[in-house]
């Protein structure tokens, strides 16, 4: 899991000081490295009013370097009291993902047009400004990066995260019961190609979308209880739709209860200003679900025996 994020002061300028204040109140250690003498490094973050953000502050003096170095990173991962795979990289330079790489730390390289041209081939994944960053961003980068599911919010008992392969097993179990069929639009039948969609959405929603299908897992049990999230509604006036299962022996446990407000509030923090759900009359608990989210709601149609509804955020 991310514990903590080094920045090279060669992104750190005024354009970032609301990203570094972010992260601070996310919860995260914060360190800056420069291959500029610790003094220099020290009176750009003063002058940003950022100094207090950052737990480290490591220069190239210490170990002597002339430029970013394994040794370098993994001083400011040790000043931070973290290993290196709980720690994340921001680097401009060619010299410095190299030097990640060696290290064993993730990184993000950062590729601001007004920045000199470096390869950062070697970074796991690029950004261009600040401005859409925030720490959930990092935290599924790094998840991604290690090739882990990334956790997306915990509630008091629950754990919601990205699906990994081995989830899929459970996961065909669960959307084959017919028991279900009240929260999905179709049972699964086929394993070997539902396992392959399976597959494709692992590597194809997951790096590019902040808003997805994840798994929800008991905390104490670590066991798949049901999934939730959000999928590309087809409406013209709503981009997502949201969707929850909650397998059959979980269910009269106040998860769902649990759950659906803190994805809203995640989806709300992702952007969305509204999404809808689509909810048959038969389903009273889910019905009953949306009453209690605690975000208004209307009736936008009705279809039959479904009733699609679009949330406020």
């Amino acid at each position: 899991m991310l514990k903590g994020v080094i920045l090279n002061t060669n992104v750190i300028t005024v354009g970032c000081r609301d990203f570094i204040q972010s992260l601070k109140e996310a919860g995260l250690l914060l360190a800056a490295v420069s291959s500029s003498p610790l003094f220099a490094a020290r009176q750009t973050l003063e002058n940003l009013n950022i100094a207090g953000c950052f737990t480290a502050l490591v220069s190239g003096a210490e170990p002597p370097s002339s430029k970013l170095s394994p040794e370098l990173l993994l001083s400011a991962v040790k000043k931070l009291g973290l290993s290196a795979k709980e720690c994340i990289l921001i680097e401009a330079s060619a010299a410095g993902t190299t030097a990640a790489q060696s290290a064993g730390i993730p990184c993000i390289g950062f590729a601001e047009p007004d920045l000199q041209k470096q390869d950062l081939s070697r970074a796991y994944a690029l950004m261009e400004s600040f401005e859409s960053a925030d720490a959930s961003y990092l935290r599924r980068t790094h998840a991604h990066a290690l090739k882990e599911p990334a956790e997306i919010l915990t509630t008091k008992r629950l754990l919601v995260r990205e699906f990994s392969k081995e989830d899929f097993p459970a996961l065909f179990a669960m959307c084959k019961k017919p028991e279900n069929a009240d929260c999905m639009e179709e049972i699964l039948s086929d394993y070997a190609a539902e396992e392959e969609k399976h597959s494709a959405y692992l590597s194809f929603v997951y790096p590019f979308f902040d808003l997805a299908l994840w798994g929800i897992y008991e905390k104490e049990t670590k066991r798949l209880i049901g999934r939730a999230g959000f999928s590309l509604s087809g409406e013209d006036t709503a981009d997502y739709a949201l969707g929850y299962l909650i397998d059959v022996p979980y269910r009269k446990k106040g998860y769902a209860k649990e759950c659906i407000p803190a994805l809203l509030s995640y989806a709300k923090e992702s952007g969305a200003s509204s999404v809808i759900a689509k909810i048959k009359k038969s389903n009273t608990a889910s019905l009953r679900v949306l009453e209690l989210c605690g975000y208004p709601c209307q009736i936008e149609a009705e279809s039959g025996d479904t009733v699609t509804y679009r949330i406020f955020l």
